[in-house]
């Protein structure tokens, strides 16, 4: 039993700084999300101001440049989930289903919406089958998902 408690604190360290990295990341992300964003739209000002091609009234570098910014929020709002199966872990000892079917329609959502260009036919067909079929468990499951997370089983360190 005692062994049994010292791993048990050795895998919550390391999901600890995992967190405590992801965190980090996190904030890096938005951070240079922001700053790519506001020097993309400085970029395209400064063009227009200097009639230069590519200003502000080129609707593709506007497009890109939104893409890029909705793409990072995108990935920090994935991190934050992540974050969160993280932290349900090292409370319960226990991963919250709930979470992970978040993760996984999130980001084949978003993978889906803002690098659909970079698979084939049949890898949007399985990011497809993969995010429908989450929510949809998600979906139907819902109510003992929540009620499983209210329930969980006291740790072993507790």
């Amino acid at each position: 039993m005692k062994l049994e408690k010292r791993l048990n604190g050795i895998v919550s360290l390391a999901v600890l700084l995992s967190a405590i990295g992801l965190i980090i990341f996190m904030f890096v992300q938005s951070a240079m999300g922001i700053v790519n964003f506001v020097m993309g739209f400085i970029a395209l000002f400064s063009a227009d101001i200097l009639n230069q091609p590519g200003g502000s009234g080129d609707a593709a570098g506007v497009h890109t440049q939104v893409t890029q910014w909705l793409q990072a929020v995108a990935t920090v709002v994935i991190l934050v989930k992540a974050y969160k199966v993280l932290m349900s872990y090292v409370k319960t000892h226990h991963l919250s289903i709930r979470y992970l079917l978040e993760i996984n329609f999130t980001a084949t959502s978003l993978e889906l919406l803002f690098n659909e260009a970079s698979y084939n036919l049949e890898m949007k067909i399985i990011f497809l089958v993969l995010g429908i079929s989450s929510l949809l468990i998600y979906l139907i499951f819902q109510k003992q998902l929540l009620e499983a997370e209210e329930h969980q089983i006291p740790s072993v360190s507790d």
